[in-house]
């Protein structure tokens, strides 16, 4: 009887186990899966563009959870690459990637929307870093001009584009016909270009590549100008960012006055200062359109006369003082993005502009202004008038045991979505 019991028992409890199964499976079956749209949202927003080092973290775990998530991991973690020839920055800096093994694995490309890439105008193949072959006084850490061709190639889906250029012969001044032409053949739908090359000042790469691409929206040329000027090309620029130019007539070609029957597209508009001669009449057609105005040099005359729509305002350097110009009544956001040496009277006049600006919601400055004698007037005024001060702190590895005195870290101050860094938050 017992025995006849236990092989009882046995063929229950294996009955049992066998329901529990199916009914776990079954259970299963009815939980709808995840969507993968939603899957990809999630992801997104669960880091940044371009992604830090515990966004890469995070990619990379995802990436290896099923194959339906992979492809997303691997499109955000490859959305924004650095392409260096440097063994140091390659090992340090997230995203980074030297010129060979990016080639190698070139169908990563198709994923790219944002490139930086540091090239020097030499034909022969990007050397390696430590090659015996380099050339004293050179630029071994540049990518060389066929490996910058074949990473274009290789990236179809290109909208950003961050380009340091090196000149390997003294009278070099832009890109060959026939690199131009190359880069004319390739169609690559670039939005945004930012632009930064060494002497001559005179170059005129920058015209010759607006020239070749005019899917651009979004320029900022971090060099000078002074030689002749090219004919105009058909850009419509929504940002424009020109922080050392100050002539009138290249910001005048960069933006041309609108036809009868357009309008200006511009929206962010960074210069050094406002020329005194002809700059405010080049910019008058579209001042009215502008929401972010970033100046460094203080402009001899008020500000709402020529930007009546004004939403933010930043001041990019040391030379102001009082009187301020008049500022628009639109204004939502200051910035004093200067780190010290304002004269005396500068934020006096600022505490003093801010009653009347009954717009103003937030005041963001570097905390290097925090120790001036005259900010604790500042931020006072501030308070009264309910608006909020944001404190960018200054770098922990360039200050030791700074003192945070009064206020809130400015993690992301309160600006216009430039066109440059958020180009495909709606894709």
């Amino acid at each position: 009887m017992i025995a006849l019991w236990r092989r009882r028992k046995t063929k229950s409890d294996g009955r049992n186990r066998q329901t529990d199964v199916k009914a776990s499976s079954g259970s299963s079956d009815n939980v709808p899966a995840l969507p993968l749209e939603l899957v990809y949202k999630i992801l997104r927003e669960a880091c940044e563009l371009p992604p830090r080092a515990g966004d890469r973290h995070l990619l990379c775990a995802c990436a290896v959870v099923c194959k339906s998530w992979h492809p997303f991991a691997q499109s955000l973690l490859y959305h924004s690459l650095t392409v260096e020839n440097s063994r140091v920055y390659v090992s340090r800096t997230p995203g980074t990637v030297g010129p060979a093994a990016l080639l190698y694995r070139s169908h990563l490309l198709r994923f790219t929307r944002s490139l930086t890439v540091r090239i020097i105008d030499e034909f022969a193949a990007t050397l390696p870093l430590f090659s015996e072959e380099g050339v004293p006084g050179g630029h071994p850490e540049c990518v060389r001009i066929p490996d910058f061709l074949s990473l274009l190639a290789h990236t179809p889906a290109l909208r950003s584009l961050r380009l340091s250029v090196s000149w390997s012969r003294k009278d070099t001044c832009s890109f060959e016909p026939s690199i131009l032409d190359w880069l004319s053949s390739l169609v690559i739908p670039i939005e945004v270009l930012d632009l930064k090359y060494g002497r001559p000042f005179d170059s005129p790469l920058v015209y010759d590549l607006v020239r070749l691409w005019p899917t651009i929206r979004a320029l900022h040329v971090r060099t000078d100008y002074g030689g002749p000027l090219p004919e105009r090309p058909s850009v419509r620029l929504r940002e424009l960012r020109l922080p050392i130019t100050s002539l009138a007539s290249v910001i005048e070609w960069f933006l041309p006055p609108p036809s009868q029957h357009d309008r200006s597209e511009l929206r962010i508009l960074e210069l050094y200062e406002i020329p005194p001669e002809g700059g405010a009449a080049a910019l008058s057609a579209h001042g009215p359109n502008v929401s972010s105005l970033t100046l460094t040099r203080q402009p001899a005359s008020g500000l709402a006369e020529i930007f009546p729509n004004l939403e933010e305002f930043v001041i990019a350097g040391p030379f102001w003082s009082s009187p301020l110009p008049t500022l628009p009544k639109t204004l939502m956001h200051i910035r004093l993005q200067a780190h010290a040496f304002m004269s005396d009277s500068f934020l006096p006049a600022v505490a003093a502009a801010i009653p009347t600006l009954a717009s103003l919601r937030a005041l963001s400055i570097e905390e290097a202004l925090t120790t001036d004698k005259n900010f604790p007037t500042l931020w006072e005024t501030c308070r009264e008038h309910r608006i909020d001060v944001l404190v960018n702190p200054i770098p922990s590895s360039l200050v030791i045991g700074t003192a945070h005195l009064y206020l809130v870290e400015m993690d992301r101050f309160p600006r216009q979505r430039t066109f440059a860094e958020f180009f495909d938050a709606g894709r």
